[in-house]
């Protein structure tokens, strides 16, 4: 998805964010898109929207290449140290590729 066709369902759904995720706000979360954009699509919430928490996902493409669905992993903090990150991060990535096709074998 291009930047702007992002910003536009953000700013889209600007009203819901501020009364439902006040911690939140059109900015935070197109921060949080740029950094997932840089981490090869990987987003990580820590503790934004409930305290103690971290939250990673990765989005599925179709083969139009457009997001249908995301697959995460919640925690609370204390279980997510950086070593089970990494190995979450190589569980999510290769589920998002098999259920998008882009598996071997």
């Amino acid at each position: 998805m291009e930047a702007d066709e992002a910003a536009a369902i953000v700013e889209a759904n600007e009203p819901e964010i501020v009364r439902d995720y006040s911690p939140l706000s059109s900015a935070v979360i197109l921060k949080l898109v740029e950094e997932a954009r840089e981490r090869g699509g990987l987003a990580i919430n820590r503790g934004m929207v409930v305290d103690d928490s971290v939250g990673i996902s990765m989005a599925v493409p179709a083969r139009a290449g457009h997001p249908v669905v995301a697959v995460g992993i919640a925690t609370i903090a204390s279980r997510m140290q950086p070593g089970r990150e990494q190995w979450l991060e190589s569980l999510l990535r290769r589920e998002t590729d098999h259920l998008a096709g882009r598996h071997q074998g």
